[in-house]
């Protein structure tokens, strides 16, 4: 099974590529739902993250309160690297038990949609990766629009992330997306072509 990470950054649409790509029918796991699965109450990941922060990451009902839990980590690159170092083992276990799993239901394709590849190394698992690409400008003024942020805000969390500029020059593959949607899903579409 030929296994393609998608990646980028927060606010260049890796998200719409993602979707598109589901739309067309194609296998997508997807490591933020998996992310999210991992810390549902009764969840390992919740329980780790319990162990180390104490029960004040969680609402009244038990679950995670992800609103205080995000303003703690927000802006604590060592607090994020704790967390990251909690729930990525069992992320990338989950990822490769629905790899298997693919394989073994005879996909011959399946997009792995993973924010963090290239900073885990998860990019070693795959046979291809694509970076939906915005350049930094675009970025903030995206994430500003969507967010409602102010550009301070918007810098600080692109500024957690690997640079997209070197995502770029790692990629197989760049899907730019600076134009129309259209112009967006006809890259898409081209380079599924070529598989």
């Amino acid at each position: 099974m030929l296994r393609i990470g998608l990646t980028g950054g927060i606010a260049t649409g890796k998200s719409t590529v993602s979707n598109y790509l589901k739309e067309l029918a194609y296998p997508l796991v997807d490591a933020d739902v998996i992310a999210r699965q991992l810390v549902e109450p009764g969840q390992e990941g919740l329980e780790r993250l319990v162990v180390r922060f104490g029960r004040g990451i969680l609402d009244e009902s038990g679950a995670l309160n992800r609103q205080v839990f995000g303003q703690r980590l927000f802006g604590n690159a060592q607090l994020r690297q704790e967390v990251d170092q909690l729930l990525h083992p069992l992320i990338y276990e989950a990822l490769e038990a629905e790899s298997q799993r693919l394989a073994q239901s005879g996909a011959a394709l399946a997009f792995f949609d993973i924010p963090l590849l290239y900073e885990t190394g998860y990019d070693q698992k795959m046979d291809q990766v694509w970076v939906v690409y915005l350049p930094h400008d675009l970025q903030v003024e995206r994430l500003m629009a969507r967010n409602g942020w102010s550009q301070d805000q918007a810098e600080a969390a692109i500024a957690s992330q690997a640079s997209i500029e070197a995502k770029r020059q790692r990629a197989d593959l760049v899907i730019d997306n600076q134009g129309s949607l259209a112009a967006t899903f006809a890259q898409v579409d081209q380079a599924l072509s070529r598989l």
